[in-house]
């Protein structure tokens, strides 16, 4: 029972891990220790938790929201322990492709840390260099070559405005400077300002580069090259169960978005459903799927759109797309109680009619998107895919004391 026991907490605490800082399923958490990690932007060293996993370094500082950064192993080029000193004893430098500088101290045990990015990095071959977008792709000797969609809103649009085109400009301006101070891509300072410049919206020129990011659907794209163009290949011309009821749906996805009008959104779109019931055979294809792909598929690429359905369907929202949904009707247990909790009246008016659950339901699956003005739902699922890491060690260690104590909550 004890042993029983310690691997039931160690797989609780890497899942909870692994939903911190958005990382590939697969990933086990080593350990984790208390450290500083300075911080150029507050010119002070900010204590937090680093934790460790094969792939992964990532850290948390203990002031909620002030500071995260997530440290792909593949990323780093160059590890250094640093002289000593009053002020920073027991440290590590990193740096990453980037250019990216990080600087961990106070490690009680820095020799383990430098040897285990030290032997990741010997053995890790170099990359072979692809051409974003293209793939040479086969299961016979004869390669062909697929080119996949760009995103539709570069084809389609439907809102031209200046006055829209002047606001995305300055949203975007202020991105860009985020960015060119914090970092850009998947090593970026992550802190409570990123999350003010959420609240200000997502520019649609840079909505694909922040949702593979925060999603984390961005290390699936760089650990898989070539993996979307395989499984389109592989599921060309297949009839099953999923691809009727994708067919069934195709026209009924945002029907009102010149892009899936076109028979160019409709192929897109068929690709990355079909693509993914081919990957996932026990989630398949599930009603509600096709919404959210759609809007995928206008602000990212084929193969980014497929990454994303893929975080969503078995990351961020486990059990939603599936004959049970049971997911989803946790979260509407949770909205009901907090119907009930602050609009008790409209809570009572609902439930004499009956149908709270019956029109919530579809609000989940679509994550809004149906049910909501199209601009003010693309920034609900801003703000999905950018939840990042906030309190991760006190929201940890709390997790961790609920496993002893044998509680387990469910929060989303």
């Amino acid at each position: 029972m004890p042993s029983l026991k310690r691997d039931l907490d160690a797989r609780a605490q890497s899942e909870f891990y692994r939903n911190l800082f958005r990382l590939p399923v697969e990933e086990k958490l080593d350990g984790h220790c208390e450290c500083t990690l300075w911080s150029p932007h507050e010119k002070a060293h900010e204590w937090g938790t680093l934790y460790c996993s094969p792939n992964y370094l990532c850290f948390s500082s203990k002031v909620r929201q002030l500071l995260s950064v997530v440290i792909p192993m593949r990323e780093i080029t160059l590890v250094e322990k640093v002289e000593t000193s009053a002020i920073i004893p027991n440290a590590v430098h990193i740096t990453t492709k980037s250019k990216a500088n990080f600087l961990f101290a106070s490690l009680r045990d820095r020799d383990y840390l430098t040897r285990l990015i030290s032997d990741f990095l010997a053995k890790t071959p170099e990359p072979k260099s692809i051409d974003n977008g293209e793939w040479l792709f086969s299961t016979s000797p004869n390669k062909k070559k697929m080119t996949f969609q760009p995103p539709l809103t570069t084809v389609f649009t439907s809102t031209p405005s200046d006055h829209v085109n002047a606001k995305e400009t300055v949203k975007e301006h202020l991105w860009r400077l985020h960015f060119s101070e914090y970092g850009w891509g998947v090593c970026m300072y992550r802190t409570v300002k990123t999350h003010d410049l959420l609240l200000k919206g997502v520019p649609d020129g840079l909505r694909a580069e922040v949702w593979l990011i925060f999603s984390g659907a961005i290390n699936q794209i760089q650990t898989h090259p070539g993996y979307y163009a395989t499984l389109v290949d592989q599921c060309e011309g297949k009839i099953t169960l999923a691809t009727e009821e994708i067919e069934r749906d195709l026209h009924r996805s945002l029907p009102e978005h010149p892009a899936f009008q076109s028979e160019v959104g409709i192929a897109a779109l068929r690709r990355v459903l079909t693509s993914y019931a081919w990957r996932n055979p026990s989630i398949g294809y599930c009603q509600a799927m096709n919404i959210v792909a759609s809007v995928l598929l206008l602000y990212c690429t084929e193969e980014e759109a497929f990454w994303l359905l893929v975080a969503v369907c078995e990351r961020l929202l486990p059990d939603y797309y599936n004959t049970r949904v049971v997911g989803a009707l946790v979260d509407q247990g949770v909205f009901e109680d907090l119907t009930h909790d602050h609009l008790p009246e409209l809570y009572g008016h609902l439930m004499e009619l009956g149908i709270l659950n019956m029109i919530s339901l579809s609000w989940f699956l679509t994550l809004f998107l149906s049910v909501m003005p199209f601009s003010s739902a693309v920034s609900i699922i801003d703000c999905f895919f950018l939840r990042w890491c906030k309190g991760a060690v006190s929201d940890f260690l709390g997790y961790t004391r609920c496993q002893q104590k044998q509680t387990f909550i469910c929060s989303r």
